[in-house]
């Protein structure tokens, strides 16, 4: 059991922690909790997810001088656990380090200077320089983002720069990278980083706005894998770093070059999580939750099995017998999204049918992966094309 009293920062969906002797949970007073929640856990609704609302109950309640770990692996909330740690005095991730590792504009700031890896071209407002200057030599496609985005919500492309109508403060442009990406999911243990692990999409990165699958598998890359390394360890020297906690990087790359995308310090989602356990025994939300809690976790040696993680989006027709899906040997776990019949997700991880697969060899992944969409009738012929769509 984890000796410290801890206060998780986090949305309606609370994923499990290791047993700690005092968990008290702040959520939005806005939402229903998702999950079961233990007898153990307090849970604090928030009128408002600010620093001031959530200080004010805290200091109501009693509880401020009690709490010794604030933890949030919630993307939406890692500038709010970090102002609140600054509050409160505790340890862990600064404010610095997670606007770094979740504003676009600025962990690119931070970036500029990397030998290992480029940055596509960009340009935000908070700049204060015309757009025209930064592009003037950039032909081509160009992808508009919001700064604290996630999920490719609210992500366009367009094919130029001109078509871009204007940008607000909080968005941010660059050029569109029309290579393959990996990501690099991991953990980081008194500041160093303690385990990672290199994989590749397969498919485009928000294959939902073009109605088709998208899937997720380890690099055997060796090559590879010593570049995306040697971008990793570079982007940590570069950035305010955080000591402790999960990471999800992501990054373009070719036989010869990588391009940066972002990271963020949270676990990956979608299926990163149930895919990196069932590989190596290392469930990156526990590992990272003891970690902010000053606790060291216990590490893999070596993974053990391949797997994988698919989603496919709304509006793709399915044929999903439950019945022969359950019996699968080699599924850790799927889920179907029946209850509404969607045109279309809202984000990339918001589908119809996911899964996380499990293999003696990248092979046999691949088959597997391959029968699993034929036995839930997957087929790539409900596709939409749009002059600008979301990317991430």
């Amino acid at each position: 059991m984890i000796e410290q009293v801890v206060l998780l920062v986090t949305g309606a969906e609370v994923a499990s922690v290791p047993a700690t002797r005092r968990l008290i949970i702040v959520v939005p007073g806005d939402m229903e909790l998702t999950s079961a929640i233990d007898s153990g856990m307090e849970v604090v609704y928030a009128e408002e997810m600010t620093l001031a609302c959530v200080l004010g109950m805290l200091d109501r309640l009693e509880l401020s001088s009690q709490i010794t770990r604030v933890v949030c692996m919630d993307e939406q909330y890692i500038l709010l656990a970090a102002k609140l740690r600054e509050a409160l005095a505790l340890p862990g991730q600064s404010f610095m380090s997670a606007r770094a590792f979740r504003n676009k504009f600025f962990m690119k700031e931070y970036l500029k200077t990397a030998s290992s890896f480029k940055l596509p071209v960009y340009w935000s407002p908070l700049q204060r320089r015309p757009r025209q200057d930064v592009f003037a030599a950039q032909g081509g496609r160009v992808v508009r983002k919001p700064l604290l985005g996630s999920g490719g919500i609210e992500v366009r492309i367009y094919d130029d720069i001109a078509d871009v109508d204007d940008v607000a403060q909080h968005e941010m442009i660059e050029s569109f990278v029309d290579l393959p990406m990996l990501h690099v999911d991991g953990l980081l243990v008194a500041g160093e980083i303690a385990f990672f692990a290199v994989s590749r999409y397969i498919n485009f990165c928000l294959s939902f706005t073009q109605y088709t699958y998208l899937a997720s598998e380890f690099s055997h890359d060796a090559s590879l894998n010593r570049r995306a390394e040697a971008a990793m360890r570079e982007i940590f020297r570069l950035l305010p770093a955080f000591q402790d906690g999960a990471f999800h990087l992501e990054m373009f790359y070719s036989d010869t070059e990588l391009y940066f995308c972002e990271i963020a310090s949270r676990p990956g989602g979608i299926g990163v999580v149930s895919t990196v356990e069932a590989a190596y025994g290392l469930n990156l939300g526990h590992a990272s939750y003891a970690a902010q809690c000053g606790v060291k976790p216990a590490l893999p040696a070596v993974r053990r099995a391949e797997a994988s993680w698919l989603i496919v989006p709304h509006g793709v027709p399915l044929s999903v017998e439950r019945e022969y899906i359950e019996s699968v040997p080699w599924l850790v776990e799927f889920f179907v999204d029946d209850a509404a019949d969607r045109r279309q997700s809202l984000h990339c991880a918001d589908g119809k049918f996911k899964a996380v697969l499990r293999g003696d060899s990248l092979q046999e992944i691949t088959q597997r992966r391959e029968a699993l969409l034929a036995a839930i009738g997957y087929s790539h012929t409900h596709q939409e094309s749009s002059h600008a769509y979301s990317y991430q």
